[in-house]
């Protein structure tokens, strides 16, 4: 046993029986070539092969063992002992060789100790990340709730004597007015060549009095007169009343004829979100969801508000302020209709449609100005007034869609709280498909399915967890409302990009789902100003009818005729107005908070264009004045014409 510690500790001298050590093998001869040609007896060479075999050492290691203890055991020889002397003395090669071992490995130098350990460490965390990506490949979301058919509670709940669609769905069918049909009338459409470029392709506007093919315009209208006959009649109804789907095929036989004229429901048998590289349990889990609801009504409605703008131009040239009234009070509808959908883009199609119908009533009052009477007037006023343009905006679709798509992207414990799922993964990295943004090459596609599989675990380390990502959502949508509720002079401006980018990996999925809210609340406080100017050159008008005169202040128009004075939305006081060449100028002080004349901004900013211009639409209201913010005043009446 001596001997075999002594092997296991120095380092003898080469014996000259071992040959073969000048012949490099990783620096040094392999060690089963220096048992085949050390010449020393079989139970010396098995003693060493099992000791060399049982020891877990580097190839090069072995090799030095190797030398050692066949220049112990030759020494040994050299001396006159036996080999059977020799293997005794050693002792068992199975006690040596952990001993030898160890003793190798505590001499092994700084660098290499490190390494190993450092190898250690990354194999400890790949064996762990297989385990968390096992872990990760099980969860599977498991969507409980329907939140389709929460969204369409609400609608069952009102009765059809309430609703619109069973007046509007026959001329829908027989008329195909709906996005698969591609109604229009063409010659309610003029269009314009370039006056400068001839090469350049013609604009399209709506036909006006004066324009050529006014009249088959008109002969157009009269062919159509029971389609704007069963609008007039539908838009004062006070809901649209039509369900809300993913799925084309669960619309009943009436719907989905009226809806998807010049399609069959074997057309979509094979519903697919469209985003490749999905596979078939994403695809249904999205296809199913909220975010893929079909809302048919929505532009089709803004068309159908297009139509009454010619029509509108056709009674005036009639001479019929009846026609024209029920057409005004027609569009509101449409676009209450078209806003009653629970998510913000119904709101927006509202507010645009508001807006086609306060150019319209701007246009008859600044062409004609005598072309209703008092009694019509204040019938247009009230429509106007009722119009509901804060309580157009919604956001409870917005709150279900978000719960929907988490149930959909993590699994549930039961108890409120889950992790993020595969299915989650490639919902975020398969976004801009769902949004129609575009689709990746094959190359990218491939890159994306390797990134989901590689990357995907690592989503457990960096998303927040469903109670998590569920709570956060609730408080940001809930200071989002609390915020739209308020007007916007007293608004605490929430900014929900700001909120976001606090934690922008950790709330992807917010990132990704929650609306451009901004650009919401400056749509409905645009659409809140264009109405009180509107509101108060009805008034102003009236007043001048009566009286031959305009008035000084807003204080000398009656109370019945004006209840209160029209609301400068940046300010909460009442807008300033100016009488300019006979004819009312209505304004807000603008972002710069003083007053300056009804100066419009846009001229202010010395950009080329009329001071009665489109751009006034686009007026951005900012939350405070700064230095940089420049001079001028936001127009509100007349802005000039847009169709």
């Amino acid at each position: 046993m001596v001997a075999m510690t002594q092997a296991a500790k120095q380092v003898p001298q080469k014996s000259k029986l071992v040959t073969v050590l000048q012949t490099p093998v990783w620096g040094k001869v392999g060690w089963k070539q220096q048992l085949a040609e050390s010449r020393l007896p079989g139970d010396i060479t098995s003693v060493v092969q099992s000791v060399l075999t049982a020891c877990r050492l580097s190839r090069s290691e072995k090799a030095a063992v190797a030398e050692e203890l066949l220049t112990h055991f030759s020494d040994g020889m050299d001396r006159g002992q036996s080999s059977s002397e020799l293997v005794e003395d050693f002792g068992d090669p199975a006690v040596a060789a952990p001993l030898i071992q160890s003793s190798k490995r505590r001499n092994r130098p700084m660098w290499k100790k490190s390494l190993q350990f450092s190898g250690y460490g990354i194999a400890a965390l790949a064996a762990a990340y297989v385990v968390v990506s096992i872990w990760f490949h099980l969860g599977k979301p498991t969507p409980s709730i329907d939140y389709v058919a929460k969204m369409n509670q609400p609608i069952a709940e009102i009765a059809d004597s309430e609703k619109a669609w069973p007046i509007y769905r026959p001329m829908w069918t027989k008329y195909k007015f709906s996005e698969g049909g591609k109604f229009d009338i063409p010659e309610m459409w003029f269009h314009e060549a370039d006056p400068v470029d001839e090469t350049a392709p013609t604009s399209q506007r709506l036909i006006r009095h004066g324009d050529e093919g006014w009249q088959e315009a008109r002969q157009a209208f009269a062919q159509h007169a029971d389609l704007l006959q069963a609008f007039r009649e539908g838009a004062r109804k006070p809901y649209f009343g039509v369900d809300l789907q993913n799925d084309p095929k669960k619309y009943s036989d009436e719907d989905f004829a009226a809806i998807f004229p010049n399609r069959s429901r074997e057309d979509f048998d094979n519903l697919s979100v469209g985003a490749e590289g999905i596979d078939e349990e994403t695809n249904q889990l999205i296809g199913e969801s909220v975010i893929m609801i079909l809302l048919p009504q929505v532009q089709v409605m803004r068309q159908a508000a297009r139509i009454f703008v010619v029509d509108t131009r056709l009674a005036v040239d009639d001479e019929d302020p009846e026609r024209a009234l029920q057409n005004l009070e027609t569009m509101l509808g449409l676009g209450r209709h078209a806003a009653e959908g629970p998510v913000l883009i119904c709101s927006l199609v509202g507010y645009a449609i508001a807006g086609i119908t306060f150019d319209q009533i701007e246009e008859v009052l600044q062409q004609d100005p005598d072309f209703f009477n008092d009694d019509q007037l204040a019938r247009l006023q009230k429509a106007v007034n009722a119009t509901d343009i804060r309580g157009w905006l919604h956001f409870e679709g917005e709150r279900m869609m978000i719960e929907d798509i988490i149930q959909r992207t993590y699994t549930d414990d039961g108890d409120g709280d889950g992790r993020f799922t595969p299915q989650g993964v490639k919902f975020l990295t398969s976004s801009n498909q769902l949004w129609g943004l575009g689709t990746p090459s094959p190359g990218e596609d491939n890159v994306q399915r390797w990134s989901e599989t590689l990357f995907g675990p690592a989503s457990l380390f960096v998303a927040a967890s469903r109670k998590e990502v569920t709570q956060r959502s609730n408080q940001l949508l809930d200071q989002v409302i609390e915020d739209a509720n308020k007007p916007f002079w007293e608004a605490n401006h929430f900014d929900l990009d700001a909120e976001l980018k606090q934690d922008p990996y950790k709330y992807a999925l917010l990132d990704l789902m929650l609306p451009a809210v901004q650009q919401v609340r400056f749509a409905m406080d645009r659409s809140l100003g264009r109405q009180e100017g509107v509101r108060g050159a009805i008034a102003l008008q009236r007043y001048h009818q009566k009286n031959g005169k305009w008035p000084k202040s807003w204080d000398e128009i009656p109370k019945p005729m004006l209840p209160a004075a029209p609301i400068d939305q940046l300010t909460g006081e009442p807008m300033r107005f100016k009488i300019v060449d006979d004819r009312p100028l209505i304004y807000s002080v603008g972002n710069d908070r003083d007053d300056d004349g009804g100066k419009d901004l846009v001229a202010k900013r010395g950009m080329p264009m009329p001071a009665q211009t489109l751009s006034r639409a686009r007026f951005i209201p900012a939350p405070k004045a700064t230095e940089k913010t420049p001079d001028g005043d936001w127009i509100v009446w007349p802005i000039g014409e847009k169709n």
